[in-house]
């Protein structure tokens, strides 16, 4: 299974749903929640930049790993 590696930044958390949603410099839109692998996910805020590593062809995140906590 072949892996795709994404920047992204977080632009919201939905804490209470346990989702926070990141967007690529190129606008695709990422969602994760707190199974994530790589996500310390009570500390996920806005601003935050991830890169994302994705299974393809199915395009579900397997994990990620905080690059900029701005």
């Amino acid at each position: 299974m072949a892996e795709e590696l994404v920047e992204a930044e977080v632009f919201e958390v939905l804490a209470a749903f346990g989702l926070a949603h990141l967007r690529t410099d190129g606008g695709r839109v990422i969602r994760v929640n707190r199974e994530t692998v790589g996500m310390a996910f009570d500390s996920v805020r806005s601003g935050q930049r991830y890169l994302c590593v994705f299974s393809m062809p199915y395009n579900r995140v397997e994990r990620c790993m905080l690059i900029d906590s701005s």
